[in-house]
């Protein structure tokens, strides 16, 4: 690997680059995921709950190791 096969995880697990062949992932700021979640959670439990469903992105990043044939 990765001579025959390329391997990407999700998530960025705390040692993904302490493996024989580190993981690339696709990672996403867990500081954002946490802020987003919880003011979510705020507006539904305000003076005025919000209760209209909201999709939320937070922006992925693509942290690439030798697991699919990068750095």
């Amino acid at each position: 690997m990765p001579e025959d096969v390329a391997i990407v995880g999700a998530g960025d697990i705390a040692h993904g680059d302490l493996l024989r062949v580190p993981l690339t992932t696709v990672s996403w700021s867990r500081e954002d995921l946490g802020r987003r979640a919880a003011e979510l959670i705020m507006d539904r439990l305000g003076p005025e709950p919000v209760e209209t469903e909201r999709r939320v992105v937070i922006p992925p990043r693509l942290v690439v190791r030798r697991s699919s044939g990068g750095a």
